[in-house]
């Protein structure tokens, strides 16, 4: 899983160096078969996690996750705009690859919960 974030990351880096439309088709394919490394599998890592601990918190864990996510969309959102008037389309990439890689990071660091 965070192979798949690293490697997505990397090819966000890629987009913006290139003008040719085959190459950012082939870009785009990698980042799609990176990606289904880790689409779904952070839900069943947490599940797993929620499951060891207490599993009567899974529901309200769910819960708090899509609240948080849905606030996330709409600063994404502000800040996108800010970030593509400011500095441009190109950096946009670039500061989603950074996000992308800070939670790789992050996700690299957190105990795996197997004893």
């Amino acid at each position: 899983m965070i192979l798949g974030y690293i490697l997505s990351a990397l090819t966000l880096f890629l987009i913006p160096l290139t003008d040719s439309f085959l190459r950012l088709s082939i870009i785009f394919c990698f980042n799609a078969l990176f990606e289904t490394l880790f689409t779904g599998s952070d839900n069943a890592w947490m599940a797993d996690r929620i499951e060891q601990e207490d599993p009567s918190q899974m529901k309200k864990f769910f819960l708090r996750k899509r609240s948080i996510r849905n606030l996330g969309y709409i600063l994404a959102g502000l800040g996108g705009g800010l970030v593509v008037k400011f500095l441009g389309m190109d950096y946009l990439r670039y500061v989603y690859g950074i996000g992308i890689l800070l939670s790789a990071f992050v996700l690299f660091s957190a105990p795996d919960g197997n004893k």
